[in-house]
C-alpha cells in the first residue's frame, strides 16, 4: 500500500495525514484518536478507514511520508555544504534535517515506544536496513580514503550508535532550556568526528560525498518500495 492509502483520492488522504501530523506532534500518539483526526481533517471517521485500517496504519503512512521529507531535506543540506563528504558533515546535516522534522522530533522525544514498535515489530526490515546500510557506508568511505585506514569500522559503528541514542534521550536528563545551542553543538560534534576520522591529507571528500548521496538515495528508494509493497 502506498503511503497515501487505499483510495485514489490522494488530496483527501494528504489532508488526513496533515491533520494527523498536527495532532500527533501536539498531543502524542496515545492521546490522539481517529475521531480527533477526522474532526481536524473535516472528514467523517469512516472516510479515514477508506484509506487505512487502523490508527497504527495511518501513523505508519505518516511516518513514511515524513521520513521521505526528512531525506529530501538532508539531501538539500548536503548539496549546499562543501564539507558534506565527511562523516562529520554527514551527521551534522542529518541531525539538522531531523531537527526540522516535526513528527520525527516529536516521536523521538515523546513517543519512542511507538517508533520502536514500528522499527522492531511491525517493520524489522527498517532497522536491518539502517544497520546494514550505515556499516556499508563506513566501509565504502574508508576504501575511497574519506575515513582513516586504521579505524576499526565495527567500533566506529558502535560509537556512533551510542551517540545517536544519546541524542534521542538527552532531553530526559538535561532540559532543552538548559542545553547549549543545537547548531553550535552539532558543529562541534562534526568537527570532533572529522578531526578523528579524516586522513591527515584531508581525504577524498568528493568521493565521500558521492557515497553519502548513494545512501540518501538508497534510503529514499527503500521507503518508497516498502510503501508500494504494502
Amino acid at each position: 500500500m502506498a503511503f497515501t492509502g487505499k483510495s485514489d483520492n490522494d488530496k483527501r488522504a494528504q489532508r488526513i495525514l496533515d491533520a494527523a501530523l498536527d495532532l500527533f506532534t501536539h498531543y502524542g500518539y496515545d492521546k490522539t484518536t481517529m475521531s480527533d483526526i477526522a474532526r481536524k481533517a473535516h472528514v467523517s471517521k469512516g472516510a479515514i478507514y477508506l484509506h487505512w485500517d487502523s490508527k497504527e496504519d495511518l501513523f505508519d503512512a505518516l511516518l513514511r511520508r515524513e521520513t521521505l521529507t526528512y531525506v529530501d531535506r538532508w539531501a538539500s543540506l548536503m548539496e549546499n555544504d562543501p564539507k558534506s563528504g565527511t562523516i562529520g558533515g554527514m551527521y551534522r546535516n542529518a541531525f539538522i534535517a531531523l531537527r526540522d522534522s516535526r513528527l520525527l522530533m516529536a516521536v523521538i522525544g515523546r513517543d519512542r515506544n511507538i517508533i520502536n514498535h514500528q522499527m522492531m515489530v511491525k517493520h524489522p526490515e527498517w532497522m536491518e536496513f539502517k544497520v546494514t546500510a550505515r556499516k556499508e557506508l563506513f566501509h565504502a568511505m574508508q576504501q575511497v580514503g574519506a575515513i582513516r585506514r586504521d579505524i576499526d569500522i565495527d567500533v566506529l559503528d558502535y560509537l556512533l550508535s551510542m551517540f545517536n541514542f544519546g541524542y534521542i534521550v538527552i532531553d530526559d536528563y538535561i532540559p532543552p532550556e538548559e542545553a547549549p545551542d543545537m547548531v553550535a553543538t552539532l558543529e562541534m560534534v562534526a568537527d570532533m568526528l572529522d578531526r578523528f576520522l579524516t586522513p591527515p591529507d584531508g581525504g577524498d571528500v568528493e568521493a565521500g560525498k558521492q557515497i553519502i548521496f548513494q545512501l540518501v538515495e538508497m534510503t529514499r528508494r527503500f521507503m518508497l518500495e516498502g510503501a508500494v509493497k504494502e
